[in-house]
Protein backbone atom coordinates (compact mmCIF):
# COMPACT_ATOMS: atom_id res chain seq x y z
CA UNK A 1 0.00 0.00 0.00
CA UNK A 2 1.48 3.29 -0.71
CA UNK A 3 0.13 6.48 1.50
CA UNK A 4 0.04 9.46 -1.20
CA UNK A 5 -1.26 13.11 -1.24
CA UNK A 6 -2.40 15.26 -4.21
CA UNK A 7 -3.93 18.30 -4.88
CA UNK A 8 -4.06 21.00 -1.62
CA UNK A 9 -3.07 18.66 0.73
CA UNK A 10 0.55 19.29 -0.30
CA UNK A 11 0.34 22.01 2.10
CA UNK A 12 -0.21 20.20 5.02
CA UNK A 13 3.67 19.41 5.02
CA UNK A 14 4.44 23.28 4.72
CA UNK A 15 5.07 23.86 7.92
CA UNK A 16 7.67 25.91 7.87
CA UNK A 17 6.79 29.13 5.54
CA UNK A 18 6.59 32.60 7.99
CA UNK A 19 4.63 34.26 4.49
CA UNK A 20 2.34 31.06 3.74
CA UNK A 21 -1.43 31.26 4.28
CA UNK A 22 -2.72 29.77 6.68
CA UNK A 23 -3.32 25.52 6.34
CA UNK A 24 -6.22 25.55 8.77
CA UNK A 25 -8.06 24.72 5.11
CA UNK A 26 -6.36 21.61 4.83
CA UNK A 27 -6.30 19.98 8.17
CA UNK A 28 -8.09 16.70 8.17
CA UNK A 29 -7.76 16.56 11.95
CA UNK A 30 -8.48 19.71 14.47
CA UNK A 31 -5.96 21.14 16.27
CA UNK A 32 -5.89 22.10 19.72
CA UNK A 33 -7.73 25.55 20.28
CA UNK A 34 -8.10 27.99 22.96
CA UNK A 35 -7.05 26.86 26.66
CA UNK A 36 -6.22 23.28 25.21
CA UNK A 37 -3.09 24.59 22.61
CA UNK A 38 -0.51 24.56 24.63
CA UNK A 39 1.44 27.58 26.06
CA UNK A 40 4.95 25.65 25.55
CA UNK A 41 7.20 23.37 24.82
CA UNK A 42 10.13 22.83 27.42
CA UNK A 43 11.82 25.56 26.91
CA UNK A 44 10.02 26.66 24.16
CA UNK A 45 7.22 28.98 24.60
CA UNK A 46 4.38 29.25 22.06
CA UNK A 47 3.37 32.10 19.67
CA UNK A 48 1.04 30.58 17.14
CA UNK A 49 -0.11 27.24 15.15
CA UNK A 50 1.70 27.64 12.08
CA UNK A 51 -0.33 24.75 10.46
CA UNK A 52 -0.72 20.98 9.99
CA UNK A 53 -3.15 17.89 9.39
CA UNK A 54 -2.67 14.44 10.28
CA UNK A 55 1.14 13.98 9.98
CA UNK A 56 1.54 16.70 12.42
CA UNK A 57 1.04 20.20 13.97
CA UNK A 58 3.86 22.78 13.69
CA UNK A 59 3.89 25.75 16.03
CA UNK A 60 5.94 28.78 16.23
CA UNK A 61 7.97 29.13 19.41
CA UNK A 62 10.19 31.99 21.06
CA UNK A 63 13.16 30.22 23.00
CA UNK A 64 14.70 31.94 26.19
CA UNK A 65 17.06 34.12 24.18
CA UNK A 66 14.37 35.51 21.37
CA UNK A 67 15.39 33.18 18.93
CA UNK A 68 12.48 31.62 16.64
CA UNK A 69 11.85 27.60 16.46
CA UNK A 70 9.31 25.48 14.84
CA UNK A 71 7.89 23.13 17.00
CA UNK A 72 6.74 19.76 15.43
CA UNK A 73 4.24 17.47 17.50
CA UNK A 74 3.31 14.24 16.10
CA UNK A 75 -0.09 13.46 14.67
CA UNK A 76 -2.49 10.85 14.76
CA UNK A 77 -1.53 9.96 10.79
CA UNK A 78 2.02 9.44 11.45
CA UNK A 79 2.34 9.39 15.08
CA UNK A 80 6.09 9.25 16.64
CA UNK A 81 8.15 6.89 14.10
CA UNK A 82 7.56 9.90 11.76
CA UNK A 83 10.01 12.62 14.09
CA UNK A 84 12.04 10.20 15.00
CA UNK A 85 12.89 9.18 11.39
CA UNK A 86 13.16 13.50 11.06
CA UNK A 87 15.49 13.79 13.87
CA UNK A 88 17.69 10.74 12.69
CA UNK A 89 18.17 11.78 9.61
CA UNK A 90 17.99 16.07 10.23
CA UNK A 91 20.87 14.90 12.94
CA UNK A 92 23.38 12.97 10.35
CA UNK A 93 24.11 16.00 8.77
CA UNK A 94 25.13 19.67 9.05
CA UNK A 95 24.14 21.41 5.53
CA UNK A 96 23.23 24.48 4.80
CA UNK A 97 20.51 23.03 1.92
CA UNK A 98 18.73 21.03 5.18
CA UNK A 99 16.42 21.93 7.75
CA UNK A 100 18.75 21.99 11.39
CA UNK A 101 17.14 20.09 14.35
CA UNK A 102 17.60 22.37 17.48
CA UNK A 103 16.13 20.04 20.13
CA UNK A 104 13.82 17.40 20.79
CA UNK A 105 12.02 15.56 23.89
CA UNK A 106 10.35 12.18 23.58
CA UNK A 107 8.62 11.48 26.50
CA UNK A 108 5.01 10.22 25.74
CA UNK A 109 2.43 11.95 25.93
CA UNK A 110 3.98 14.59 24.43
CA UNK A 111 7.50 14.11 21.86
CA UNK A 112 8.05 16.92 19.91
CA UNK A 113 11.09 17.79 17.60
CA UNK A 114 12.08 21.59 17.57
CA UNK A 115 13.52 22.60 13.80
CA UNK A 116 14.69 25.94 12.88
CA UNK A 117 12.83 28.48 11.35
CA UNK A 118 12.40 28.65 7.71
CA UNK A 119 11.40 32.61 6.87
CA UNK A 120 10.06 31.83 3.31
CA UNK A 121 7.98 30.46 0.88
CA UNK A 122 8.09 26.62 -0.37
CA UNK A 123 8.49 26.04 -3.96
CA UNK A 124 5.17 25.64 -4.47
CA UNK A 125 3.73 28.55 -2.98
CA UNK A 126 6.46 30.51 -5.40
CA UNK A 127 5.18 29.00 -8.33
CA UNK A 128 1.28 29.28 -7.09
CA UNK A 129 2.28 33.19 -6.83
CA UNK A 130 4.15 33.85 -9.62
CA UNK A 131 4.06 30.93 -12.43
CA UNK A 132 7.17 29.23 -14.01
CA UNK A 133 10.05 30.96 -12.66
CA UNK A 134 12.97 31.68 -14.97
CA UNK A 135 15.72 29.12 -16.08
CA UNK A 136 18.70 30.36 -14.61
CA UNK A 137 17.36 30.24 -11.08
CA UNK A 138 15.13 27.29 -11.21
CA UNK A 139 18.54 25.64 -12.10
CA UNK A 140 20.21 27.38 -8.75
CA UNK A 141 17.21 26.16 -6.48
CA UNK A 142 18.18 22.62 -8.34
CA UNK A 143 21.99 23.09 -7.31
CA UNK A 144 21.29 23.51 -4.25
CA UNK A 145 18.93 20.79 -3.66
CA UNK A 146 20.96 18.46 -5.45
CA UNK A 147 23.47 19.65 -2.83
CA UNK A 148 21.89 18.64 0.43
CA UNK A 149 20.45 15.78 -1.20
CA UNK A 150 23.76 14.79 -1.83
CA UNK A 151 24.63 14.99 1.43
CA UNK A 152 21.69 13.27 2.80
CA UNK A 153 23.01 10.24 0.81
CA UNK A 154 26.57 10.57 1.50
CA UNK A 155 25.13 9.78 5.43
CA UNK A 156 23.05 6.58 4.13
CA UNK A 157 19.78 8.34 4.28
CA UNK A 158 17.80 8.92 1.19
CA UNK A 159 13.72 11.57 1.58
CA UNK A 160 11.88 9.73 -0.61
CA UNK A 161 9.23 12.55 -0.54
CA UNK A 162 10.80 15.35 -2.50
CA UNK A 163 8.01 17.39 -4.13
CA UNK A 164 7.29 21.73 -4.09
CA UNK A 165 5.58 21.13 -1.19
CA UNK A 166 8.95 20.08 0.85
CA UNK A 167 11.47 22.64 -0.49
CA UNK A 168 11.84 25.65 1.23
CA UNK A 169 13.49 28.97 -0.34
CA UNK A 170 13.98 32.25 1.97
CA UNK A 171 13.84 35.33 1.17
CA UNK A 172 17.79 35.66 0.57
CA UNK A 173 17.63 32.82 -2.07
CA UNK A 174 18.59 29.83 0.17
CA UNK A 175 16.83 26.44 -0.37
CA UNK A 176 16.10 24.35 2.51
CA UNK A 177 14.71 20.83 2.33
CA UNK A 178 12.19 19.76 5.10
CA UNK A 179 9.84 17.67 6.30
CA UNK A 180 12.09 13.89 6.77
CA UNK A 181 8.99 12.11 8.16
CA UNK A 182 9.22 9.74 5.64
CA UNK A 183 13.11 9.17 5.59
CA UNK A 184 14.91 5.83 5.61
CA UNK A 185 18.45 4.76 5.94
CA UNK A 186 20.06 2.97 2.92
CA UNK A 187 21.11 0.04 5.10
CA UNK A 188 18.17 -0.26 7.74
CA UNK A 189 16.68 -3.53 7.59
CA UNK A 190 13.25 -2.02 9.47
CA UNK A 191 12.53 0.43 6.95
CA UNK A 192 8.89 1.73 6.31
CA UNK A 193 6.96 -0.54 4.27
CA UNK A 194 4.21 2.28 3.48
CA UNK A 195 5.22 4.11 0.36
CA UNK A 196 5.16 8.21 1.13
CA UNK A 197 4.70 11.03 -1.03
CA UNK A 198 2.14 12.86 -3.41
CA UNK A 199 2.14 10.61 -6.48
CA UNK A 200 2.57 13.82 -8.95
CA UNK A 201 6.18 13.26 -8.25
CA UNK A 202 6.73 9.93 -6.82
CA UNK A 203 9.44 7.85 -8.45
CA UNK A 204 8.18 4.91 -10.74
CA UNK A 205 10.18 2.23 -8.52
CA UNK A 206 8.38 3.49 -5.43
CA UNK A 207 5.12 2.65 -6.64
CA UNK A 208 6.14 -1.05 -7.23
CA UNK A 209 8.42 -1.22 -3.96
CA UNK A 210 7.00 0.70 -1.48
CA UNK A 211 9.77 0.35 1.42
CA UNK A 212 12.89 0.83 -1.56
CA UNK A 213 15.45 3.11 -0.02
CA UNK A 214 17.56 4.19 -3.56
CA UNK A 215 19.37 7.62 -3.95
CA UNK A 216 18.09 7.68 -7.52
CA UNK A 217 14.64 7.91 -6.22
CA UNK A 218 15.63 11.27 -5.03
CA UNK A 219 16.82 12.15 -8.07
CA UNK A 220 13.52 11.48 -9.68
CA UNK A 221 12.07 13.58 -7.64
CA UNK A 222 14.04 16.53 -7.54
CA UNK A 223 13.86 16.23 -11.66
CA UNK A 224 9.84 16.71 -11.10
CA UNK A 225 10.61 19.04 -9.17
CA UNK A 226 12.27 21.15 -11.74
CA UNK A 227 9.55 20.14 -13.98
CA UNK A 228 7.05 22.17 -11.90
CA UNK A 229 9.12 24.91 -11.39
CA UNK A 230 10.08 25.57 -15.26
CA UNK A 231 6.39 24.68 -16.50
CA UNK A 232 4.11 25.47 -13.60
CA UNK A 233 2.68 21.35 -13.43
CA UNK A 234 3.92 18.51 -12.21
CA UNK A 235 5.22 15.83 -15.09
CA UNK A 236 2.18 13.35 -13.99
CA UNK A 237 -0.98 14.45 -15.77
CA UNK A 238 -4.11 15.38 -13.26
CA UNK A 239 -6.64 13.10 -11.95
CA UNK A 240 -7.31 10.65 -9.32
CA UNK A 241 -4.73 9.08 -6.77
CA UNK A 242 -5.61 5.38 -8.02
CA UNK A 243 -5.16 7.29 -12.00
CA UNK A 244 -1.90 8.65 -10.94
CA UNK A 245 -0.68 5.58 -9.11
CA UNK A 246 -1.44 3.70 -12.13
CA UNK A 247 -0.04 5.82 -14.75
CA UNK A 248 3.21 6.06 -11.47
CA UNK A 249 3.28 2.12 -11.95
CA UNK A 250 3.08 2.17 -16.16
CA UNK A 251 5.83 4.85 -16.56
CA UNK A 252 8.15 2.80 -18.03
CA UNK A 253 5.79 2.61 -21.10
CA UNK A 254 6.21 5.97 -22.04
CA UNK A 255 9.31 8.59 -22.29
CA UNK A 256 9.98 11.15 -20.54
CA UNK A 257 7.56 14.07 -20.27
CA UNK A 258 9.28 16.99 -22.36
CA UNK A 259 9.28 20.42 -21.17
CA UNK A 260 8.61 22.74 -24.00
CA UNK A 261 10.18 25.18 -26.19
CA UNK A 262 10.44 27.54 -23.53
CA UNK A 263 12.84 25.82 -21.66
CA UNK A 264 16.73 25.82 -23.20
CA UNK A 265 17.42 22.51 -24.66
CA UNK A 266 20.60 21.55 -22.29
CA UNK A 267 18.70 22.30 -19.40
CA UNK A 268 15.51 20.26 -20.65
CA UNK A 269 17.55 17.33 -21.37
CA UNK A 270 19.28 17.09 -17.88
CA UNK A 271 15.54 17.49 -16.50
CA UNK A 272 14.62 14.66 -18.71
CA UNK A 273 17.51 12.48 -17.99
CA UNK A 274 16.09 12.74 -13.81
CA UNK A 275 12.80 11.56 -14.87
CA UNK A 276 13.52 8.79 -16.92
CA UNK A 277 11.57 5.72 -15.95
CA UNK A 278 14.15 3.44 -15.18
CA UNK A 279 16.54 4.44 -12.25
CA UNK A 280 19.28 3.21 -14.08
CA UNK A 281 19.15 5.69 -17.17
CA UNK A 282 19.06 8.60 -14.63
CA UNK A 283 21.82 10.63 -13.57
CA UNK A 284 23.88 8.25 -10.69
CA UNK A 285 23.36 10.63 -7.85
CA UNK A 286 22.73 13.97 -6.40
CA UNK A 287 26.22 15.13 -6.80
CA UNK A 288 25.94 14.62 -10.57
CA UNK A 289 23.13 16.77 -10.90
CA UNK A 290 24.60 19.03 -9.05
CA UNK A 291 27.43 19.04 -11.46
CA UNK A 292 25.60 19.17 -14.34
CA UNK A 293 23.39 22.23 -13.23
CA UNK A 294 26.64 24.10 -11.94
CA UNK A 295 28.27 23.88 -15.47
CA UNK A 296 24.66 24.99 -17.26
CA UNK A 297 24.86 27.98 -15.10
CA UNK A 298 28.26 28.51 -16.17
CA UNK A 299 28.15 28.24 -19.49
CA UNK A 300 24.66 30.56 -19.74
CA UNK A 301 26.39 33.29 -17.32
CA UNK A 302 28.76 34.02 -19.95
CA UNK A 303 25.45 34.63 -22.84
CA UNK A 304 23.97 37.72 -22.88
CA UNK A 305 20.78 38.06 -20.52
Amino acid sequence: MVKTTQGNDEDCNNFYAASAAPLSAHRTHSAPTGSGRPSAFGPYRVLRLIGGGGAGWIYLCRTGDGSRVAVKVAGPAAGIECLRRESAACAAISHPNVVRVVGSYWVTPSPYLALEYIDGQSFRQLVQANGPIPARLAAEYGRQTACGLSNLHAAGWVHRDIKPSNLMCTRTGQVKLIDFGAAARVDAADNPSTGWGSVLYLAPELARRPNLTDPRSDVYGLGAVLYYLLTGRSPSPAGTDAGLFLWALTADARPAPRLGRRVPAELAMAVRRMLAPDPAHRHPSAAAVAEVLSRWQKATSRQPK
